[in-house]
């Protein structure tokens, strides 16, 4: 019942290597170029949540680039892309409408970069000042935080694939270059130790995973404020460590405390409030303490509707929450209502995205390969994409069309996906069969149905579903 809680892997920096779409950004009619930006001139704008807006950016390759958007009534995603189009770097970190995202990365190309402006979840117009902070040559620190995020990532998508061993070295890795680069103290410092937390924390390595948390919790409280919504998330975290091993007297404050920094931080409408009210819900619904429970999953659920729409997913799962507890407590008429109305809601969902066709397409060029992935054929739970090429394989390549899966899972409102087959054709363009589903208890051979097969069983015992979840902040979901 904790399907709305906050996640517990911190990624702050962690968009600083592939980019990706964060779920839950308004769907935009228009692109508005809004000129070019000049270092150290500072732009204000209106953005209404139908509109996306562009700025330009000529820079030379080789270069540290950091620009800063105050956010001033509206959420919002910012995205970089480099002078070919593909986009190259997304940042959204926990901020609401009124805090402030960073956008840092190390250029590759010499032209004219873009930097794009999507609103997040908005209903409304709000303002947001740009403005170019920083330009200056690479430097070796510069390269070696680069580096800690490729590492990190790596290790995000060896947890997601259940390889954690693997991923294990990798995250211990990162965190050396980042103490080494910044400092013990530093915030960055604490996303590292909280992911390596989250990593033993999987595996039910409470006593390896609980130091790390903490020390995350006290960084960020130093280096943050203890006002930050970070700090807020970390005390998520640590609480959702302690529920999980049932030591409730633990778990309960840090909850508490959790929630009206959210409120503070993001405003009490906001869809980040909505699952830390879901969390603490979840924690006393848990234990039976029901009367305590059913008025937080009210207003967990009024949040998401007024900030989401009616028939947002997430609706559908704060309406099952609260139908579970009514079940629980003897009300199955109440219960019924609500579960229904998210039934209504998740077919909905599934009617428009089994009918929307090969709507999925992307293409990518670097120096070392020239790829396009589209969907070719789309069923209730599958998806049929093929990828051509240009130029030979490679280990981006091969991340490329793993991100491209995660994309269309997530576009499809799925929690998990696993590919099923793969194959080449005369022309030399290979087809891969993916399946995705919500319900891991499913067993393979009922997913697959007719494409089940000793090979894909194999196949799924040595990497498992990939988790989208697992992967949001590797890839650029929102937090």
């Amino acid at each position: 019942m904790k399907s709305l809680s906050l996640p517990i892997i911190l990624f702050v920096y962690a968009a600083m290597l592939y980019g990706g779409s964060a779920h839950g950004q308004t769907e935009q009619d228009t692109t508005e170029f809004q000129g070019l930006l000049e270092l150290g001139q500072t732009y204000q704008r209106t953005l209404t949540p139908e509109a996306a807006h562009v700025w330009h950016l000529t820079v030379e390759a080789g270069q540290y680039v950091k620009v800063e958007v105050v956010q001033k009534g509206i959420d919002v995603v910012v995205q970089v892309s480099d002078p070919s189009g593909v986009q190259r770097r997304e940042f959204d970190s926990p901020t609401g409408t009124s805090g402030t995202e960073k956008a840092a990365w190390i250029t590759d190309a010499t032209d004219t970069w873009n930097v794009e402006i999507v609103p997040l979840e908005a209903k409304k117009p709000g303002d947001y000042e740009i403005k170019w902070l920083e330009y200056h040559a690479a430097t070796e620190r510069d390269w070696q935080l680069v580096q800690a995020d490729s590492l990190k990532q790596l290790a995000e998508l060896y947890k997601a694939q259940g390889k954690y061993g693997e991923a294990e070295p990798l995250h211990k890795h990162a965190l050396a270059i980042v103490e080494k680069a910044l400092g013990p103290d530093h915030s960055y410092v604490a996303t590292s130790l909280n992911n390596l937390a989250a990593l033993y924390d999987t595996q039910g390595q409470y006593a390896q995973a609980e130091p790390f948390y903490k020390r995350a919790l006290a960084i960020f409280e130093k280096a943050l404020g203890p006002d930050h919504p970070l700090v807020a998330t970390s005390l998520n975290n640590l609480a959702a460590f302690y529920a999980t091993q049932s030591q409730y007297a633990q778990a309960e404050p840090l909850y508490k405390r959790a929630l009206p920094i959210f409120e503070k931080a993001l405003g009490p409408d906001h869809p980040d409030v909505a699952a830390s009210l879901n969390n603490l819900a979840a924690f006393y619904d848990t234990q039976g303490q029901y009367a305590q429970a059913e008025p937080l999953y009210k207003r967990a659920l009024a949040i998401v509707e007024k900030a989401l729409g009616p028939d947002h997913p997430l609706v559908a799962t704060s309406l099952n929450n609260l139908a579970a507890l009514y079940r629980a407590t003897k009300r199955n008429e109440e219960a019924e209502t609500l579960e229904q109305r998210a039934a209504r809601i998740r077919d909905s969902i599934a009617e428009k995205t089994s009918n929307q066709g090969a709507l999925f397409s992307i293409n990518i060029v670097e120096d070392r390969f020239n790829m396009s992935f589209s969907e070719t054929e789309r069923g209730t739970n599958y998806s049929i994409a093929k990828v051509s090429h240009e130029k030979g394989g490679s280990v981006g390549s091969s991340m490329f069309i793993f991100k491209c899966m995660y994309d269309i899972a997530k576009l499809r409102k799925y929690d998990y996906f696993f590919k099923a087959m793969e194959w080449e054709d005369d022309n030399g363009d290979w087809f891969y069969k993916v399946y995705f589903l919500n319900d891991k208890s499913v067993s393979l051979e009922k997913l697959l149905g007719k494409d089940y097969s000793k090979e894909a069983q194999e196949l799924f015992d040595e990497v498992g579903y990939a988790s989208v979840k697992d992967l949001d902040m590797m890839f650029g979901g929102k937090k």
